[in-house]
């Protein structure tokens, strides 16, 4: 019997804020593993030595507790001046470095948690669960079957979490918002 779509709503629903929830806290761990604060630190420290940001009482951005301004918004600063400063930053290969890995770190933090979460909820959990049910359908009281009023089984249930979850529910619309947000990734 097909469940009505309000139960398959209610418990996506419930689905998407435990994967979420999940998500985000191995989002955080990756973050730590990965060591992206350490990576943005020295590329701002870099870029204050260098001169891109300069001291300023009210400047809006917030670093250790001192305020800066970016080059290009002070007056008398000309162009040639911050192409220098630029060329000799680029120069630096522990900043090149550093800069590669925070360019690249939220793609490895965001991927790692959503698939991460994924994993744990569409593909480990409804194999644990009887008839393939995630914790949503579990709470709701439906589930997974084939045609023929058969229990799903583990190569249904990860072909469903690569290409229906994975690949088209998750990463596809990621690698689109990135391209809108960041295009030089692509």
């Amino acid at each position: 019997k097909t469940p009505k779509n309000s139960k398959r709503f209610a418990a996506w629903v419930v689905d998407m804020i435990l994967i979420i929830v999940v998500a985000t806290g191995i989002a955080f761990l990756t973050s730590l593993l990965y060591g992206y604060d350490n990576y943005n630190n020295t590329c701002i420290e870099k870029e204050i030595e260098y001169g891109l940001y300069v001291e300023q009482e009210k400047g809006p951005i917030s670093f250790e507790g001192k305020n800066y301004v970016i080059i290009t918004e002070i007056e008398g600063i000309s162009e040639e001046e911050v192409n220098q400063r630029l060329t000799n930053l680029s120069k630096d290969k522990e900043y090149v470095i550093a800069n590669q890995k925070r360019n690249l770190g939220p793609v490895i933090i965001v991927t790692t948690g959503l698939t991460g979460s994924l994993l744990i909820f569409e593909l480990i959990i409804p194999l644990c669960l009887k008839h393939g049910r995630t914790i949503g359908m579990r709470f709701f009281d439906i589930g997974y079957v084939t045609d023929e009023g058969i229990e799903v089984g583990f190569k249904q249930l990860f072909v469903r979490f690569l290409f229906g979850k994975l690949i088209v529910q998750g990463l596809i619309p990621f690698a689109g918002l990135m391209y809108i947000i960041i295009p030089s990734y692509f």
